[in-house]
């Protein structure tokens, strides 16, 4: 496996604004199409780096940064988890699901027992690649007040925590 994680630095916004500039990905995560300044992304960056809550990493594919992945604490057992390979060259090659894989290892050890993600219900390949990585489907939540993104499809993985 050439995939592996690397803790989010505040130094790694670049990556980001890439990523959040591309159509193509805004279509598949948040939907919003509002364009994100340099000082605003490197603040955003930092933040997240920063958060002595919240887990950030990014994935990096042999020595090459190719996406983020990160576990947003939700309550002492429960994070959400995000994920996105930004480099599109990189997609549909396993990294995804052997980051999730690395992630679920640090989720453990973070006490965690349940793990959430929401997916666009017709991004088809993200739910395929969470229900490899064990997801279940649990249900559609909307968003009536959030006209990039009404409606969701929410995902839930339990981590048995005797391995």
């Amino acid at each position: 496996m050439n995939t592996n994680i690397i803790k989010l630095k505040n130094t790694d916004w670049a990556y980001f604004a890439k990523w959040w500039r591309d159509d193509n990905l805004i279509n598949m995560t948040s939907g919003n199409h509002d364009r994100v300044e340099d000082l605003e992304i490197q603040m955003i960056v930092s933040q997240m780096a920063c958060s002595s809550v919240d887990l950030h990493w990014l994935i990096m594919f042999s020595d090459r940064v190719v996406g983020h992945i990160n576990l947003n604490k939700i309550d002492e057992k429960v994070a959400e988890l995000q994920i996105v390979i930004g480099e599109k060259a990189y997609w549909g090659k396993g990294i995804g699901y052997d980051a999730i894989k690395l992630v679920l290892i640090e989720a453990k050890k973070h006490k965690f027992s349940n793990i959430i993600i929401e997916v666009r219900p017709e991004n088809i390949r993200a739910i395929k690649l969470y229900e490899k990585s064990g997801f279940k489907s649990v249900r559609l939540k909307r968003y009536p007040d959030n006209h990039n993104q009404p409606e969701v499809l929410l995902m839930e993985l339990i981590i048995n925590q005797k391995h």
